[in-house]
């Protein structure tokens, strides 16, 4: 079993939203991560997103960039006043990929780099300051990024779906290293010996609000929403399960999106109070849990 989660920690989901999100998610750990690893693997990967993804060490892999950046401009330098430039060090967020590539799960590469935020917006620092967690079956390394979370920015819902695909597509293999490489696709309908999937590939899409944010700056809920869902549908021809979860949403359009990402409606959780979160957490990971027992 490989699972992604994504989660939203953006500004709505500050005070006690994002303490219940942890918890919940700190129980989705605990459940799909199995003590005994021996005859049936599971794995984690966990992809916070506000305006940005935060890649941390991965980002000259994806951007083929480096966080030195040289900056150009007019300003007051030692001689007085004129054109100059200065070193900077910016956050490593990457925003959505467009063109060719926007609804492909391509490894970065010439053509193919993922844009950074810095180039896209100007800004040398962004949100969220929590990064991306690869396919793991360590669940101190989970937790420590869950614990870590803090809600800031809008919401790049296309760009959080994108990651959370990312994170378990074979195509990246190379990018993620050895120990966190995703499985085949073949092997998602590739039976073994009891007539179950191989390889389980299962995406937990987790949101408080509407998209409202692409390539680090504002756009319509509309554009928004048709790119993730283009993304979702790319997703689901892969033979990816995805799991979708509302929290406190209040919107037709922000639940319509999560509707159609979802692999069917049974996989939609409209999650009301932060109770309700918890619950549809807890129903997941048992749901998911359960593959162990079946095969």
């Amino acid at each position: 079993v490989e699972v992604s989660l994504m989660l939203d920690v953006t500004g709505s989901m500050a005070g006690s939203k994002i303490s219940t999100l942890k918890d919940a998610a700190s129980d989705l750990v605990d459940t799909i991560i199995w003590a005994d690893q021996s005859q049936y693997t599971s794995r984690m990967a966990i992809v916070p997103f506000a305006p940005g993804v935060n890649v941390g060490s991965y980002f000259t892999a994806v951007t083929n960039q480096s966080t030195t950046q040289t900056s150009s401009g007019w300003g007051g330098w030692g001689w007085g006043w004129g054109w100059g430039s200065s070193t900077i060090t910016i956050d490593p967020c990457v925003v959505d990929r467009t063109g060719t590539y926007a609804y492909k799960d391509d490894a970065p590469g010439s053509g193919k780099w993922i844009p950074t935020y810095f180039d896209a917006t100007n800004d040398a620092t962004c949100d969220p300051s929590a990064s991306i967690v690869p396919l793991t079956a360590n669940k101190t390394t989970l937790k420590n990024l869950i614990t870590s979370l803090n809600a800031s920015g809008g919401t790049a819902g296309p760009l959080g779906t994108a990651w959370a695909w990312y994170m378990i597509s074979p195509n990246w293999a190379s990018i993620w290293g050895t120990n966190s490489a995703p499985g085949s696709y073949a092997d998602v309908t590739t039976l073994n010996s009891n007539g179950q999937a191989k390889l389980k590939k299962i995406a937990v899409l987790m949101t408080d609000g509407d998209y409202n944010i692409m390539s680090g700056v504002n756009a319509t809920q509309s554009t928004a929403n048709t790119a993730a869902q283009s993304i979702c549908t790319a997703m689901k021809a892969k033979g990816i399960e995805i799991y979708t979860v509302g929290f406190e949403l209040d919107s037709t359009a922000a639940r319509t999106v999560l509707t159609n990402c979802a692999t069917d409606t049974s996989h939609f959780y409209d999650a009301s109070s932060e109770a309700q979160l918890v619950a549809a957490f807890r129903d997941i990971a048992l749901k998911i849990s359960s593959l162990r027992l079946t095969n």
